[in-house]
């Protein structure tokens, strides 16, 4: 279904992500990761920040998922950085289950407790 839509909107970036997430449950990677890199390059940052950066948390859950964990934790790193319409925070991505494939890297686990400090530390008077 979500590919009949696309072939008539082909820049329906709702469907691309949907499709993307799709994909990646029926253990299709390599077609998840066309579609989410289409979506991304679709809505780039620079048109639109707040659709850029939540297609960009997409496709850093699906990197996640797929056990990509440079790509994945370069990502985070990224988006734990910036603002946009409901961003990650480090307790989010410490309980989401899309990034438990994360979890046992020491990179990951560095990156939440860095989070967590400089959040402390924007909360303190």
């Amino acid at each position: 279904q979500a590919q009949a839509i696309l072939t008539q909107q082909p820049d329906n970036l709702p469907m691309l992500i949907f499709l993307a997430v799709a994909q990646a449950g029926l253990g299709e990677q390599d077609a998840a990761l066309a579609s989410i890199n289409r979506a991304v390059a679709l809505v780039p940052e620079s048109r639109d920040v707040m659709d850029g950066r939540s297609t960009l948390e997409q496709r850093a859950r699906l990197l996640a998922r797929f056990g990509r964990r440079d790509e994945a934790i370069a990502a985070l790193r990224y988006l734990l950085s910036v603002p946009y319409q409901f961003p990650l925070t480090p307790a989010l991505v410490r309980l989401d289950p899309d990034f438990d494939n994360l979890h046992d890297d020491p990179r990951f686990q560095q990156l939440l407790a860095e989070g967590e400090a400089a959040m402390k530390a924007q909360n303190q008077p």
